[in-house]
């Protein structure tokens, strides 16, 4: 049984505002997970699964996507060496830019979560209260 409040699943789509099919083109995704800790105390885990951004939007890319998506991605896959350095640019580059920005995320939830932000101590957050 998975206890709503306390996950949020994120998914990146190859393409956008798809309504009736969300995950149709889905690449990559992130999950967060707020777990309960002893002492009135909380663990916030981020899971992300993804093989890469580009080289995976590439190999997601389905029969109905929008011409220009079909495009790169028939680039990519016939120009010899294209696959090489969009894998390339997503380990040497991407990679370590989503890293900085989660690492970014989580020191920010930690700062409001404790009630410091701008390193001056705010009011005191309250725990959330189970919605019935």
């Amino acid at each position: 049984m998975v206890n709503r409040t306390r996950l949020l699943v994120l998914g990146v789509s190859l393409v956008a505002g798809i309504a009736a099919y969300p995950n149709r083109h889905l690449v990559a995704g992130e999950a967060f997970v707020l777990r309960p800790l002893p002492g009135n105390r909380s663990r916030l885990i981020i899971r992300y699964r993804g093989m890469g951004y580009i080289s995976a939007a590439a190999q997601g890319a389905a029969a109905n996507a929008p011409a220009l998506t079909k495009a790169i991605a028939f680039a990519l896959h016939h120009v010899p060496g294209a696959m090489l350095l969009a894998r390339g640019i997503d380990l040497l580059i991407a990679d370590p830019l989503h890293h900085y920005m989660e690492v970014g995320v989580l020191r920010g939830v930690k700062q409001r979560a404790e009630g410091l932000h701008d390193g001056v101590r705010d009011a005191v957050v309250k725990p959330l209260t189970a919605a019935t």
